[in-house]
């Protein structure tokens, strides 16, 4: 009887024994420097969550800093750390009774499994760890009309996955300082200069021709690449990734006289300089869109009635020339020709910009005006007079019916002052309310 009692003790040891090797880590068992030796699943997961409030060292250069697991987007993968530190051929006798008395003499590291969420990828996406004394920016070579990058800035981003492998395998160790590979970060900007090199190389790489005319007779002037790289400056806004072209007045007043000698022997007349320089940089402009433009045409204008001393910026008609000049900070950027008065005159004076529409009816003519900008209430035709498009009108069929650009460069409005098809768009687009409009007979 006695012999029975001491069997079953036996077996109720060794099945307790079985079964505390079955859900518990043997001996000698590591995650790092971290003992888990004799652990259960729920004693292993709150060591898990011990080691994930820890901070790490990571050091960048001669600079440490201290960052959370949980701020870094790092997360234990407990099942799969668990199914780490009990394999499968635990569960078989005899190997895992084999294995278990091993544990004893050998000491058994096991790799955590780490997950790393969408915060990770964002730290390691943005985090931007500045050496720099200096900024970074792009130079304009004025001769050469190109731009190079002065890389003056020391700026690193963390090589991911080094910063992965290496969080992974110290996970656990204590006093560790990770010094993950860096990666020189450079701004977009920098793979955008040779592009814009590009750009500039077709900009100045061709030759322009200036057609300037004076009545039936046309002057031909010629600008090399090499003179235009004199004559324009280049400046490059980078947020924008932008070109700026610009021209002196004086030096292209002064080449054109040289180029094209006396053009013109009336004193009332002369090259319209702002326009044909602004003509000029739209044409450069098209030329960084790809277009092979190479020809810019010009008239000899009639001088204005004014100097640009009326305002900071402000619209002269000319009846008598039945033109349109705008002046911005003293000088004549703009001219147009018009069609005024002819039923009723348009009346010489000084205006101002009343109102403006996009859109105006006129319920006398029963025309549409597009670009409206009134500058005066005529009581004589109990209405207001203004600047605008040629008008149109729409039948009952809903068609437009355009005004023919036939009356544009002679009187032929009811008092108005009417611009062609889309240069009314820049005159609106140039025009404020209260801006001033002088009107000349």
């Amino acid at each position: 009887m006695k012999r029975r009692y001491v069997w079953y003790v036996i077996g109720l040891i060794v099945f307790i024994a079985y079964a505390y090797i079955n859900t518990h880590t043997f001996p000698n068992t590591y995650i790092g420097d971290q003992n888990v030796s004799w652990k259960s699943t729920s004693e292993l997961k709150k060591i898990f969550n011990k080691l994930l409030s820890q901070s790490v060292k990571v050091k960048i250069k001669d600079r440490s800093y201290s960052y959370r697991y949980a701020h870094l987007g790092v997360e234990f993968n407990t099942d799969m750390s668990i199914q780490a530190l009990f394999p499968q051929e635990r569960t078989h006798f005899p190997l895992n009774v084999i294995n278990f008395g091993k544990s004893f003499f050998t000491k058994t590291s096991v790799i955590p499994t780490l997950t790393f969420s969408q915060d990770f990828y964002q730290f390691t996406q943005y985090t931007v760890y500045d050496f720099s004394n200096a900024k970074d920016r792009i130079i304009v070579n004025q001769q050469t009309s190109s731009l190079s990058y002065d890389e003056r800035e020391e700026k690193y981003k963390v090589d991911r996955d080094n910063l992965k492998t290496k969080l992974v395998f110290t996970m656990g160790k204590r006093d560790v300082t990770i010094e993950p590979e860096l990666q020189k970060y450079s701004y977009a900007i920098k793979d955008q200069v040779s592009t814009v090199n590009e750009k500039l190389a077709k900009v100045f790489g061709n030759s322009i021709y200036f057609l300037i005319k004076d009545g039936e007779k046309t002057f031909p002037i010629t600008i090399t690449p090499g003179e235009l790289k004199q004559l324009i400056s280049t400046t490059y806004i980078p947020q924008e990734n932008r070109l700026v072209f610009s021209v002196s007045s004086n030096s292209f007043l002064q080449f054109i006289n040289a180029k094209g000698g006396a053009l013109s022997n009336n004193l009332d007349k002369k090259i319209p300089l702002q326009v044909v320089k602004n003509d000029l940089i739209s044409l450069l402009n098209l030329r960084t869109l790809g277009l092979d433009s190479d020809t810019v045409v010009s008239h000899i204008d009639a001088l204005p009635n004014t100097i640009g001393d009326k305002g900071k910026k402000y619209i002269e008609v000319d009846i008598s020339q039945q033109k349109m000049f705008l002046f911005e900070k003293g000088e004549l950027v703009r001219s147009y020709p018009i069609s005024t008065g002819l039923e009723y005159p348009t009346p010489p004076g000084n205006y101002t910009i009343l109102n403006k529409a996009e859109n105006a009816y006129s319920d006398i003519y029963q025309v549409w005006m597009p670009y409206w900008m009134a500058f005066y209430y005529d009581p004589k035709v109990n209405a207001y007079l203004g600047i605008h498009e040629l008008p149109y009108r729409v039948n009952e069929e809903g068609k437009r019916l355009q005004s023919p650009n036939s009356a544009i460069g002679k009187p032929l409005t009811g008092g108005c002052v009417a611009l062609d098809l889309h240069s009314s768009k820049e005159v609106y687009d140039f025009s404020d309310i209260g801006m001033g409009v002088y009107i000349f007979e």
